[in-house]
């Protein structure tokens, strides 16, 4: 009988430790993962922050401060991304914003970095990678608010891509030149004839009658002169921003007016999206535009690109 006691003793605490043993590995895990969370966000924030600065013109503050995040955040993909964004050389940065979206596409920095991946391309007329880019962007980040920042890019370089306004809920959407007629007008009733009864009238001697006639009156002051009209010159500005907030809009054209560059907000609705884009300049040529885009990226902290501007 004591043998059997200590025989369930023994099995009882094996159990028991199992269970404590089990326990502990998962309030460990439990702290670690919590611990990530906490640390991600605290990376973000820096990022943020540090972005920010780049914003406001203190691009070599945070250039100085960039070695020690990278020696302590080494993997963190906010980290990088901050990395990529202050290198003046696009195919230096191209593989570290390739790099975020391909390790880590659940990232908040990752719809981003796909967009400055649709952006380098663009820039480069690289048609095929652009369009490319843009379709990836498109099916992997959906609701992304650069989405329409980088098909806008993408048209106004190399074309978007023929399938891409294709989708219902595309958040770009091309004009059509087709008319729609509504079927109830497009079905109409076929002629009848109506036959009228013959009536057997009397004869009538026709006589030759001469017919006074006047000239028509005309009223000059009413008459309407088609003028042709020469058609409206086309004019280029660079878009450096594009922003869902008016208020946003315009404090960063407020920073721009500072730095004396002549800037505007345009409103930009598309598929039930309103947008406002950030405006510098007013060319008469595309290449007048682009001649100015070195100047404006360096006073910006930017990278604008050339679109056709809108009559207002």
């Amino acid at each position: 009988m004591n043998i059997l006691m200590k025989i369930s003793i023994q099995f009882f605490t094996r159990r028991l430790a199992m269970r404590f043993l089990t326990l502990s590995v998962l309030v460990l895990l439990l702290v670690l993962l919590s611990s990530g969370v906490v640390q991600s966000q605290v990376t973000d924030n820096i990022v943020r922050a540090k972005l920010r600065q780049v914003a406001l013109g203190n691009a070599s503050d945070v250039r100085a401060e960039l070695p020690e995040l990278l020696r302590t955040y080494p993997n963190d993909a906010g980290v990088q991304f901050l990395n990529a964004t202050l290198l003046a050389d696009g195919a230096k940065a191209l593989p570290l914003f390739v790099r975020i979206v391909r390790e880590n596409p659940q990232s908040i920095w990752a719809d981003d970095a796909q967009w400055r991946v649709v952006q380098v391309y663009s820039l480069r007329k690289d048609t095929a990678n652009a369009r490319s880019e843009l379709q990836n962007f498109r099916r992997n980040y959906p609701t992304s608010e650069f989405l329409l920042f980088a098909a806008e890019i993408v048209k106004s370089t190399v074309g978007l891509p023929p399938t891409f306004t294709t989708y219902r809920n595309s958040i770009v959407v091309a004009s059509s030149a087709r008319t729609f007629v509504p079927s109830a007008l497009a079905k109409t009733k076929p002629e009848t004839k109506v036959e009228v009864p013959k009536t057997d009238a009397p004869k009538v001697e026709n006589k030759p009658e001469v017919l006074k006639t006047e000239p028509p009156k005309i009223d000059i002051a009413k008459t309407e002169v088609n003028v042709p009209t020469a058609p409206a010159e086309e004019r280029y500005t660079l878009q450096v921003g594009l922003y869902s907030s008016r208020a946003t809009a315009i404090s960063d054209v407020q920073k721009l007016l500072k730095a004396r560059l002549r800037s505007d907000v345009i409103e930009k609705s598309t598929d039930g999206v309103g947008r406002f884009a950030v405006t510098v300049g007013n060319y008469t040529s595309r290449e007048a535009a682009e001649k100015a885009k070195a100047v404006v990226q360096k006073a910006c902290s930017c990278m604008p690109f050339v679109v056709v501007r809108e009559s207002r």
